[in-house]
């Protein structure tokens, strides 16, 4: 609390000083005002170099294209405008006393008279790209959507992918996330226009539950992506490894009214009998309205359905002997839709007063069919013929080691051939559905004060919900057969050889297996809403350019999860499980499943989970509950997060060389519900508690251009990556030790510190004519607070977490503790 007071009383004192720092324009000067645009194109471009040459004055054009000079001596002055992939050009013009000359500039190239209008657009994309990241104070990589053209099938990660430093999170065909340098997908951060969206989430999630899931946002009303690897103080701090930042289309970024649009289809070739073409488009509107187009609309809508099948295979080794204690089969298809709308209004109330608001709108499904035969080694023992001989393994017997310990690995194993020996057979039948929603409302705008001061602010509120189950059918045998991983062929696609044993290929006898049918089903809502205002003056007379900025924010992140997983056994009419009354066949389908990779491996039975919920709908009396998951309430979590930051920073340039430097603090309080079983407490089911940290996140950044073209840029920043909600939210489990009268309290943190990290990056950068860029990049990340598990003693007192209960209990918890570092290079050509 002293340091956040101390944060918010210097930034007030930086106000003071601003204020206190105005002057009067002298005697006998003027100014000069203008847009810059592409002549062939008409987009207004941004980060235009604009020299008064003669002066020494030098500024760029603002997101809108717009520049102003102030303080010139009146009379005549010679402007020189230089952009990335076009013609320089000089304009002269005379300033008049205490008043402002206006003057436009197109530019364009020599290209344009060369190359198709088709072309121009991919190179102009590049271009803007380029230049905003050259004039960058800090490390980021920046690409505009138009430099690779269409995006397929309107994932936004397919286009991620080309960033340097990102690893791309692949899942049934599709990209789903991203890492950066490094670091996984749930330790970066990824906002829409600056603003973080909402990403309610149930299920798995291979990134993680704080992770954007990328491949739910349509890529057609992006325009640029940022990628942010060193963090400068004005931005949230919690990115380790980059923060990501979406920015969407604006009606202002062209003179003329634009439409682009798509249509087209996608189709999965790879197996040879399941072609299907799916539609997906997208169209665009950009347009100025109103008197002298102070109006621009940009609006966008799109569709998009993929197919995918996934054939897979997966092997277990946790050995160092590397011996194979699985042999896994999955065949999967996914069927997804991506459907996206928005809109986006800029005003230009005056020339000192713009506003924007937009509204956007995402829907995604996802289905997906598998039929997976796992086949497991129920001991991952080594077996001992002189124990059990082989003959009497085959006839049925158990193998042992040995010590006459259970085993499942039959000996003269290699690290690409093992045979499992009375091998667990898991034939399963189930689907994923999938269903999310997210919307986002964002308002703000930015009030200049002259040519030195401005106010930027905004506003933010994003609801999603999201939808989940996964429903399955599992036939089970349990022992009788052996089965061989092959490798030594193709170690990434062994042949899985039955070698003994009852045949586990289609058609063939089911006595003995078992049926079980299960049901994951999970329901999670989420609102984010985020505001902030930051102030910034630049000091005119300053020799060295010195500009300060100063600003506040606090966002609130509101998340329920409801989770049931009820789970039943398929008993038959005798009540028992596995015998032959059971009628297994009326499960079976009558086409045997697909042989994966095109028929490389064996066709196998496929069941069907749709007939055995229909029979469990209609004669409950055969099926028996797994336990009290039918009959127990779902469980419920619930978190709420409120953050509240506040920096200063200061750039100064001394010659060539560019110095950023501030700090930010962030403040984070949260308040957890978790779901709480105690046998002895019936009536109490949930358990909630409260956490709080508080970070401080200094951080420098130089940048250096000895010569034009060529950068030069280091620097040391900060940055953090908070707990996932999975390990925040308190779901408690109190087991008892009947012998000794006390027990463990198994019970997630809420308290947990973020991970935080002291990042360094050093970088040369050589921009090509007319449009390219060489650079070369090392990075190194010093993490510490890791989160892992740790088991302490409940103490005595009343306030011990527990009201006082379960003195002496063990608790089993994640704490903070260890660290590590991450290295690595970039190189990028482009």
């Amino acid at each position: 609390m002293k340091t956040r007071f101390l944060t918010i009383a210097l930034c007030a004192a930086l106000f003071a000083l601003s204020t206190a720092g105005l002057r009067a324009q002298p005697t006998g000067t003027g100014a000069v005002s203008g847009l810059v645009s592409n002549s062939a194109t008409g987009a207004n471009l941004e980060g235009a170099l604009v020299t008064v040459a003669e002066m020494g004055i030098q500024t760029r054009t603002d997101k809108f294209g717009r520049y102003k000079i102030s303080d010139l001596p009146a009379g005549p002055h010679s402007l020189t405008i230089t952009y990335v992939g076009l013609d320089p050009t000089t304009k002269t013009v005379t300033v008049p006393v205490d008043s402002s000359a206006t003057v436009d500039v197109t530019l364009t190239a020599e290209v344009y008279t060369l190359e198709t209008f088709t072309v121009a657009g991919q190179r102009e994309g590049n271009a803007v790209s380029l230049t905003r990241q050259r004039n960058a104070d800090n490390a980021v990589s920046i690409l505009s959507m138009d430099t690779f053209g269409n995006v397929a099938d309107g994932n936004i990660g397919n286009f991620m992918q080309r960033l340097p430093g990102i690893s791309a999170v692949i899942e049934n065909g599709d990209i789903v996330g991203f890492g950066v340098r490094g670091t996984p997908s749930e330790m970066n951060a990824v906002n829409v226009d600056g603003v973080r969206m909402s990403n309610a989430y149930g299920g798995f999630n291979p990134q993680g539950d704080r992770a954007a899931v990328v491949d739910s946002v349509p890529s057609d009303f992006i325009k640029e992506i940022e990628l942010v690897k060193a963090p400068t103080p004005n931005m949230a701090a919690d990115s380790v490894g980059g923060a990501t930042n979406l920015v969407t289309k604006s009606a202002f970024d062209f003179r003329d009214p634009v439409t682009t649009y798509r249509l087209g289809a996608n189709l999965n070739s790879f197996r040879k009998n399941e072609r299907n073409l799916k539609p997906t488009g997208a169209i665009s509107h950009m347009t100025r309205l109103g008197d002298g187009g102070k109006l621009g609309a940009a609006i966008s809508g799109s569709y998009t359905e993929t197919e995918n099948t996934r054939d897979r295979l997966q092997m277990t080794r946790q050995f160092s002997d590397a011996r194979n204690t699985q042999a896994r089969a999955l065949d999967d298809k996914a069927l997804r839709t991506r459907a996206g709308a928005a809109a986006k209004f800029d005003y230009r109330v005056s020339e000192d007063l713009d506003l924007y608001a937009g509204i956007q709108y995402t829907y995604f499904t996802f289905r997906q069919v598998r039929n997976d035969w796992n086949i497991v080694a129920q001991s991952t023992n080594v077996a001992d013929y002189a124990r059990v001989s082989r003959a009497e393994i085959e006839a049925g017997g158990t193998p042992r080691t040995s010590a006459n310990a259970t085993a499942g690995i039959a000996p003269g194993f290699t690290d690409d051939y093992t045979e499992i020996l009375n091998a667990r057979f898991g034939n399963t039948n189930g689907s994923t559905y999938r269903i999310g929603r997210a919307y986002k409302f964002n308002f703000g705008g930015e009030k200049r004060y002259g040519d030195d001061k401005k106010i930027t602010f905004r506003a933010s509120h994003s609801p999603s919900n999201y939808n989940f189950a996964f429903q399955f059918m599992e036939a089970r045998l349990n022992g009788g057969f052996g089965i061989a991983v092959d490798g030594r062929a193709d170690r990434t696609r062994p042949l899985y050889t039955q070698t003994y044993g009852r045949s586990i290929l289609n058609g063939q006898s089911l006595d003995g297996y078992t049926v079980t049918r299960s049901l994951n089903n999970e329901y999670s809502e989420e609102d984010v809403s985020a505001a902030g205002i930051d102030y910034e003056k630049k000091f005119t007379s300053n020799a060295h350019g010195l500009t300060l900025q100063t600003g506040v924010d606090g966002r609130r992140q509101h998340r329920t999860l409801q989770v049931y997983q009820p789970r039943w056994t398929y008993v038959g009419a005798d009540g028992r499980a596995g015998t032959t009354d059971d009628n297994l066949a009326q499960f079976r389908e009558p086409v045997p499943g697909y042989g994966l990779f095109n028929g490389r491996y064996p066709q196998r039975d496929t069941f069907s989970n749709d007939i055995l919920t229909t029979l469990l709908k209609t004669s409950p009396n055969l099926f028996t509950e797994t336990g009290t998951s039918v009959s127990a309430a779902p469980s419920f979590n619930e978190i709420t997060e409120d953050v509240f930051s506040a920096y200063v920073m200061g750039r100064m340039n001394f010659n060539d060389l560019g110095v950023l430097a501030g700090a930010r603090v962030e403040l984070t309080d949260l308040e957890a519900t978790g779901n709480l079983r105690d046998s002895r407490s019936p009536g109490v089911t949930t358990a909630t508690r409260a956490g709080r940290y508080e970070k401080f996140f200094p951080g420098l950044h130089l940048r250096y251009e000895p010569k034009p073209g060529l950068l030069l840029r280091s620097s040391i920043s900060t940055s953090y990556s908070r707990p996932a909600f999975g390990q925040l939210y308190p779901v408690t489990t109190v087991s008892y030790n009947t012998s000794t009268g006390l027990g463990t309290v198994s019970q997630n943190n809420p308290d947990l510190d973020p991970q935080t990290s002291t990042n360094y990056d050093f970088s040369i950068e050589y921009y090509i004519k007319p449009v390219g860029l060489v650079s070369a990049s090392y990075f190194e990340k010093k993490i510490k607070d890791f989160i892992a598990t740790e088991v302490s003693i409940i103490g005595a007192s009343a306030d011990n977490g527990f009201g006082g209960n379960y003195v002496g209990f063990d608790l089993q918890t994640n704490q903070n503790f260890g660290d590590a570092k991450i290295r690595g290079y970039e190189l990028n050509y482009s």
